[in-house]
């Protein structure tokens, strides 16, 4: 099975060739927030000093401290484990030394961000959804051409409901990354619940073509012939999707309907028994498709 949004965007590619610049306090924006935010904003790296850490972190400038003793590639490598564990404040404090060890970075910036969207996702606090816009806004300050970071300032604007405004950052994202199949498949998304039915197909058969052996780009573009009433079309992707990945059960409660309206009863009855028995066994849904099809958390869980 292919891997699924989230997966790719907590994978972060290797080293960037940057310039060095100025940390991203110094782009308008306000020191990082972390978990244990206090009212006094800490001073930027650039001027030599040394963000208030998080509880549990070793002092950044400690010269026989654990954080002196490790490189910015080590804590970002621990705070990704940590991340995919579901440990997000562990997460946070390793890649906040990575930051430290490297201002000039975004991708502690963006995995920064990641966390906070995923605490809030759990939690269903959309708190943490500015915290995490706020660092994903600091790394495309950093990198422009950071196309993970474009796509998820368009997911959190997804998250509060302001789908037009999300809209351009998806563009740049596709922009900067033209053959990632998942940026046109969410753009596709995003354009079905806009009502813009033309480009949404247009996007998700890209979609499909760029990446053909992602179930979800199958489910996502019969879900939506379904809506539209295109029987057939919905029938032929839906029956790709659970080929491609047998543990869709939103895929045969959608085709349990389907086979109704074209007169296959058997199939139909066949289908709903088939969710009925999958729905409890489906792992933990991913945030970035639920979100993306304006589910909150706490409707996921």
């Amino acid at each position: 099975m292919a891997v699924g949004i989230l997966s790719f965007l907590l994978l972060l590619a290797g080293p960037r060739a940057l310039p060095l610049q100025a940390a991203a306090v110094e782009h308008g924006l306000s020191a990082p927030i972390t978990m244990a935010e206090s009212a006094t904003p800490a001073p930027a790296a650039s001027q030599g000093t040394t963000p208030t850490p998080v509880p549990g972190s070793a002092p950044a400038s400690s010269s026989t401290g654990e954080s002196a003793a490790k490189t910015a590639q080590q804590w970002m490598a621990e705070g990704h484990q940590a991340q995919k564990a579901g440990n997000q404040m562990e997460a946070v404090s390793d890649f906040l030394n990575a930051m430290r060890l490297k201002p000039a970075s975004p991708d502690p910036l963006y995995a920064l961000g990641m966390s906070f969207f995923l605490i809030g996702w759990d939690e269903n606090d959309t708190s943490y959804y500015d915290r995490a816009a706020h660092h994903f806004k600091a790394a495309l300050d950093l990198d422009p051409k950071y196309d993970r970071a474009a796509f998820m300032m368009g997911m959190m604007e997804v998250v509060h409901f302001r789908l037009k405004e999300a809209e351009p950052y998806f563009q740049k994202a596709i922009t900067l990354s033209p053959r990632n199949h998942y940026y046109h498949l969410y753009y596709g998304i995003l354009l079905g619940r806009m009502d813009k039915y033309d480009g949404a197909v247009e996007q998700m058969l890209l979609a499909e073509k760029l990446g053909p052996t992602y179930s979800q780009s199958y489910l996502s573009l019969g879900q939506l012939y379904s809506q539209n009433r295109k029987y057939r079309q919905a029938r032929d992707q839906l029956e790709r999707a659970v080929h491609l990945d047998p543990s869709l059960a939103d895929a045969y409660y959608t085709l349990g309907g389907i086979y109704h309206h074209l007169g296959m009863n058997t199939e139909s009855q066949s289908a709903y028994e088939t969710f009925q028995r999958q729905k409890g066994a489906q792992p933990k849904p991913d945030p970035i498709v639920k979100a993306m099809q304006g589910s909150s958390g706490t409707d996921s869980k």
